[in-house]
């Protein structure tokens, strides 16, 4: 699943679509509660989320050991 998601990546981010990929990684999300909000593009929602995804697993990992 994971290798056709990221075919189909190379295929849109190099087709002649290629700007509306740009746009959709471009697009900002905001996710807040009364006065706290959290603004942030779609690009570092992924970058934060993998980030925090690789560190948890590696301290698993750690702790496994």
């Amino acid at each position: 699943m994971l290798l056709l998601a990221a075919i189909a990546a190379l295929v849109w981010a190099n087709s002649p679509w290629h700007e509306a990929y740009r746009q959709l990684f471009d697009t900002d999300i905001v996710v807040g509660v009364g006065h706290w909000s959290i603004d942030m593009s779609f690009r570092d929602w992924i970058n934060d989320a993998a980030m925090t995804l690789f560190f948890l697993v590696v301290g698993l990992e750690i702790k496994r050991e």
